[in-house]
């Protein structure tokens, strides 16, 4: 029977720097819907529940931190499931990471006619940790101790799953493989962006390029709020020993330590519309060599302003840079190699960012992008019980 009224939504993001962004332009979509009546909780780590949760580094993953993760936030979000806020006032809920599942699961057994679903962005435990630095063009790698007991230990969250959205193919693909969900219960749903006119983009590269025809540095930008793992320390020395005297390299993370060098930028945390903005467009190459991601907002975010980009080829990156340049994660003549190429020649820059733009157009426009996934959300609703 159907509901009366819009489908009523919960989304449970973490608030964290990408994930916070794509949370904030799918609550701003919402708005434009007269089926859906959204409203999205951002949580974020307290002190204690980071100690508690902690990874010990030394053991490898074998100490399985997500699991203590997960229990933290259980106890913490049943307490609230039974209190403030009761899951019954909606009809879909959706958690944008498998550390918020535990919780969601537990109360779902509760009502087993309430689908669960997942936005399964950054954080499935059973995938990450293993299948990250796997080559795409050979065989799957056969899961180790930890990553099966992952795996054991998530398997009750996939039950009465209603859908399953990815932020990537690769992570898609992956957790078919890797868990019981199957094809029908996964959904791609890229990380959207904003795209401004391509007439603007246009005119701020070719300021770019007429500046830097001028005399001025190309420069070069570093989004990432935990600084070693996306690679900065290593783009510092990279830029340091090869490029210092022709290119100016800003760093933008709120964890890099104080770093100071020749043309060397740090500009500590800086609010996503300023990055978004004015630091992205008004530089001439993003670089991200990361050694542990699933997947990159910030890449959309500089194909939108034209930027060329290059990062590791790992997990569902490459699908961020369809027009980019993507290097082994761990080559790091690779990455100077790809760097000097687009430095010295301006005309690939121009080149590789529109064609980024166009792609992010296509694919990434926040505009559009979240239609798909909201139709499938009032689907399950739709599939309800009527309720008051």
């Amino acid at each position: 029977m159907r509901r009366s009224g819009p489908a009523r939504i919960l989304f449970l993001t973490a608030n964290t720097f990408g994930t916070k962004t794509v949370a904030e332009h799918r609550q701003r979509h919402a708005a434009k819907r007269d089926d859906v009546d959204a409203v999205t909780l951002y949580l974020q780590n307290s002190f204690p529940m980071k100690v508690a949760s902690k990874p010990i580094r030394a053991l490898k993953g074998l100490d399985l931190a997500p699991v203590r993760r997960r229990r933290v936030w259980e106890s913490v979000l049943w307490k609230w499931f039974n209190g403030p806020l009761d899951l019954r006032r909606f009809d879909v809920v959706l958690s944008d990471t498998s550390t918020f599942a535990n919780a969601q699961t537990r109360w779902a057994r509760q009502r087993p006619d309430h689908p669960i679903v997942r936005s399964i962005m950054t954080d499935i435990i059973s995938t990450v940790h293993h299948r990250l630095t796997e080559p795409t063009d050979q065989p799957a790698r056969p899961l180790n101790w930890a990553n099966r007991k992952l795996i054991a230990y998530d398997a009750p969250n996939w039950e009465g799953l209603g859908l399953a959205v990815a932020w990537s193919q690769w992570l898609s693909d992956a957790i078919v493989r890797d868990t019981p969900a199957t094809a029908e219960q996964m959904m791609v749903l890229p990380p959207p962006v904003v795209i401004p006119p391509r007439e603007l983009i246009e005119q701020q590269r070719a300021e770019r390029a007429k500046a830097i025809a001028e005399g001025d540095l190309v420069k070069i930008i570093f989004v990432g709020q935990d600084f070693k793992r996306k690679g900065g320390e290593r783009l510092v020395r990279w830029h340091q020993e090869h490029f210092a005297d022709r290119a100016e390299l800003h760093i933008i993370s709120g964890w890099a330590p104080p770093i100071t060098g020749k043309n060397l930028v740090m500009h500590g945390s800086v609010p996503n519309d300023k990055v978004v903005g004015e630091l992205v467009p008004g530089s001439d190459l993003m670089v991200i060599p990361t050694f542990h991601d699933t997947c990159l907002v910030v890449l959309g975010e500089a194909g939108a302003a034209g930027v060329p980009a290059i990062s590791s080829h790992m997990a569902g990156v490459p699908e961020m840079l369809p027009h980019g340049i993507t290097c082994p994660f761990d080559d790091e003549s690779a990455f100077v190699t790809a760097m000097r190429n687009l430095i010295d020649n301006a005309e690939e820059r121009t080149t590789l960012g529109m064609k980024s733009r166009d792609a992010a157009e296509q694919r990434l426009d926040s505009e559009t992008t979240f239609d798909p996934l909201y139709d499938r959300l009032v689907a399950l609703a739709d599939q309800l019980p009527a309720s008051g």
